[in-house]
């Protein structure tokens, strides 16, 4: 099993809205909806063997919330990869 699966998932430093995890896997994107701050937050994952980019999760409130995701977010993938192996 993957490392990135066994191991909390810490963060850089927030920039202008924007905060990747030091693992490089997970991506958080303020949305400004026109205005000069953000309303909303999006957070990415972003598989390194498939080479793709999903959206975990959508418009929430804060980073802070899009972080408290990535938990859960890993204990569905853990259970996805053990379904592919069986």
């Amino acid at each position: 099993m993957s490392r990135l699966y066994s191991v909390p998932v810490k963060w850089e430093r927030s920039e202008e809205g924007y905060v990747d995890s030091k693992c490089g896997r997970f991506e958080i994107v303020p949305l400004f909806c026109g205005t000069t701050r953000p309303q909303y937050y999006e957070m990415y994952y972003t598989d390194p063997v498939m080479l793709t980019r999903r959206r975990v999760v959508g418009l929430a409130d804060t980073q802070r919330s899009c972080k408290d995701e990535v938990e859960d977010f890993l204990i569905r993938e853990r259970k996805r990869l053990k379904e592919i192996k069986s």
